[in-house]
């Protein structure tokens, strides 16, 4: 994990000394522990954008980031006056500015509005400045001395329309990414590897081996088995012939998988495995010594299919009649749901619609075309078990329970035992929302997490912050985690364009 502004860099003395950085709302929303990432520089947090984080933080609709930030002020506003300035631990102080009223300071044509006050406080903080600084000299500023001040006040925003504006009022800017866990989305941990191994196999080949398990210090002349991660998708390349197995990094061993259909005993009933990446992921899911797994790959190749086909597999093969599947989708857009019609399962139905699809879809060997209505539970429970279309069966499914739908945004202190969570689209979540997600699993329970950095489209949030990028990296040192990349497009061939378009 990275800081875009560390203690060091914050500390460090440049030609224009020491910076005051004045804090946007987007920056107090993303990282609650920004205070303390600015060195020895200070910090002017104006009211306005305090204001906007106390709303959302008492929202129906709670933010978990600016709730975060809430907590972390009010244990900084112990430790003194914000009139006096508040150290912080790398030597700086935070004061609060109220000001900012006269908009004739900036440039005709900016709405003059709560939004742009802080452009006002950057302005006199300028202002402040020059005036200590000719009171100091005893004489005007040079006009370099004025620039030098003028790069010294910094709005740290990651709005870009605000930065546009600012930049027009003359006023600096900068991004604030705070803890991001990956340089570049290509960066991202894939959760495969390639492996070359010159021998033939039958050379490494033993009783093990035919209990589909190979013993890593076999290959361990020609793999470096420390730069593997658990549960890694491993493809080999022996001199005859091509292997794949994933790696059990504690028992030293990779557990072997063909390259073959694996419905278990379902056969014609499910969608089927397309390619390598999918037969990975099933061998994954049917490791239950794995409670986390998380599944990246562009739209169209298979991400929420699989995840649906090994919701329903377990339904089907729960002996105790216990289990459930819970899913979850982000509410792009939707946010705000309380003016939609009809109950909370009725509100969220909008969102998680694609997944349903999904199910209907693997339920159906990939006949389901789409679109049907599978939300009448009537017409469900007055069904026949047998023979039943996929959409029907589903209505069943939902209607008994077993299938249930559920927002990050509402299940703060709930804890979900006996059930496999399905977190859909996951890329638009952040940080504290994926926590979140995470910690509702409970006893007996799983997690399979989809997602695609490139189709994020949550504002001020960059792709190298995703909760689901954050997840991925930090889970995949653990035994219990596992990863996987679908590379493999399986909808229309033009998709192919629009990714390489994507990809420039």
């Amino acid at each position: 994990m990275r800081w875009r502004y560390s203690m060091s860099r914050g500390s460090s003395k440049d030609d224009c000394g020491k910076k005051t950085y004045i804090l946007h709302r987007t920056v107090l929303q993303k990282d609650h522990r920004c205070l303390e990432a600015f060195g020895a520089n200070d910090i002017v947090i104006p009211v306005g954008e305090l204001e906007a984080i106390r709303e959302k933080a008492t929202a129906k609709t709670l933010d978990l980031g600016s709730w975060k930030f809430t907590v972390s002020f009010g244990e900084c506003a112990r430790n003194g006056s914000f009139r006096e300035g508040i150290k912080t631990g790398g030597g700086g102080r935070i004061f609060l500015d109220s000001n900012g009223n006269n908009f004739e300071d900036l440039p005709s044509g900016i709405q003059r509005s709560d939004e742009n006050r802080i452009l006002l406080v950057a302005k006199k903080k300028v202002t402040e400045i020059s005036q200590e600084e000719e009171k100091k000299k005893g004489a005007e500023l040079t006009s370099d001395e004025k620039r030098r001040i003028r790069d010294s006040v910094i709005i740290v925003s990651n709005d870009t329309i605000l930065a546009a504006i600012a930049d027009l009022a003359d006023i600096k800017t900068e991004e604030y990414r705070g803890e991001y866990f990956i340089s570049n989305p290509s960066d991202l941990y894939t959760g495969m590897a390639n492996l070359k191994v010159s021998l033939d196999y039958q050379e490494v080949a033993n009783d093990h081996t035919r209990h589909n398990m190979l013993d890593a210090p076999k290959i361990s002349k020609f793999v470096d088995l420390e730069r593997l991660y658990p549960n890694q998708c491993c493809t080999f390349r022996f001199n005859d012939k091509m292997q794949y197995g994933i790696y059990k990094k504690a028992e030293n061993v990779f557990r072997l998988i063909r390259n073959a259909d694996s419905n278990n005993g379902k056969e014609g009933e499910y969608v089927s495995p397309k390619n390598m990446e999918h037969r990975f992921f099933e061998a994954l899911v049917q490791d239950e010594s794995i409670a986390f797994i998380t599944v990246a790959g562009a739209a169209g190749t298979g991400k929420s299919v699989m995840m649906a086909k090994a919701a329903l597999r377990m339904l089907d093969n729960d002996a105790s009649h216990k289990m459930k599947v819970i899913v979850f989708r982000p509410l792009i857009g939707y946010e705000t749901i309380g003016f939609l019609p009809g109950e909370y399962e009725d509100k969220i139905n909008l969102c998680l619609a694609p997944f349903r699809d999904a199910l209907c879809y693997a339920k159906s060997n990939g006949n389901f075309q789409g679109g049907q209505d599978i939300n009448n539970k009537e017409r469900a429970l007055n069904a026949k078990k047998n023979g039943l279309s996929p959409e029907q069966s589903l209505k069943e499914l939902i209607a008994e329970g077993l299938i249930q739908e559920d927002s990050v945004t509402f299940i703060s202190g709930s804890t979900k035992h006996n059930a496999w969570l399905i977190g859909d689209d996951a890329h638009n979540y952040d940080q504290h929302e994926m926590e979140a997600l995470i910690t509702r699993m409970g006893k007996n329970g799983r997690m399979l997490v989809s997602g695609d950095l490139a189709q994020m489209r949550r504002a001020f949030l960059h792709p190298t912050e995703s909760g689901f990028a954050w997840a991925i990296e930090s889970f995949k040192h653990s035994e219990l985690a596992a990863h996987i990349t679908f590379y493999e497009v399986l909808r229309h061939p033009f998709i192919e364009e629009v990714l390489k378009l994507r990809r420039r």
